[in-house]
């Protein structure tokens, strides 16, 4: 008789799920698609609450968070710049040396450029808390039963990775 649990336990918490069987044996399904760098924890070894298990290879994330924060140096230049040129030709506007569509035009370039920017932070935080998930870490203390997947193969979602057993 077999019962499943959701349960949340990496970093800011990703949902990986549990098997559960008669005699509390676990499979540990994986919730990336992506290649198992190593297992930090061998067959037979005793862990604790908490202790890593898997890393799974982050390259492709990390790569692409320092992509995001170069946008991000752009935009904020970019925002910088509209700041400039929404503040001299509102002034210019109120004398009448711009017309009013060109003040529209850099004003609405000004606030286009600050939700760029609030965008782009929220993608990096997004993305840093995504890295969390890319390593395993055990759900109570247990011992690593199994390792299923192969180091350096890839892995599906909902693919199992190791079993472990509770203690």
């Amino acid at each position: 008789m077999k019962y499943f649990l959701s349960s949340l336990c990496i970093g800011l918490m990703a949902v990986f799920m549990f098997q559960f069987n008669i005699f509390a044996s676990v499979d540990v399904t994986s919730s990336l698609e992506d290649g198992i760098i190593k297992y930090l924890a061998p067959e037979g070894s005793n862990v604790k609450k908490g202790d890593p298990l898997v890393k799974f290879d982050s390259t492709i994330a990390k790569n692409e968070l320092v992509i995001k924060k170069l946008e991000l140096a752009e935009t904020i230049k970019k925002l910088n710049d509209n700041t400039l040129d929404h503040q001299r030709t509102s002034k210019l506007a109120k004398s009448k040396a711009v017309s009013k569509a060109e003040a529209e035009n850099d004003y609405f370039n000004y606030h286009i450029s600050r939700i760029e920017v609030e965008k782009l932070k929220y993608e990096i935080g997004n993305k840093k808390s995504h890295l969390s998930h890319y390593i395993i870490k055990a759900p109570a203390d247990c011992q690593v039963e199994k390792t299923i997947v192969t180091v350096n193969s890839g892995t599906g979602v909902g693919d199992k990775i190791l079993t472990i057993k509770f203690t």
